[in-house]
């Protein structure tokens, strides 16, 4: 995997044509998440850190809601 951003809490890597954001999404303890991303959620990301917490609030909410989230 090629890293192409590492900032506002995020990195971002690119593989393959494929976009991948990972982020500490643990309390005490480090737990380390990575999403898949669209090519532009992740020039979204890179642009601040509120678009970097949109991005992964995102990918939270489908991971939680699923169906539910999308059909909104």
């Amino acid at each position: 995997m090629e890293l192409i951003f590492s900032g506002y809490g995020v990195e971002i890597h690119k593989q393959e044509g494929r976009y991948f954001l990972t982020f500490d999404a643990g309390g005490i303890v480090d737990e380390y998440k990575t999403f898949e991303i669209t090519q532009d959620e992740a020039m979204r990301a890179q642009e601040s850190g509120e678009d970097a917490d949109w991005v992964i609030n995102h990918y939270k909410n489908i991971e939680r809601l699923g169906e539910d989230y999308m059909n909104r």
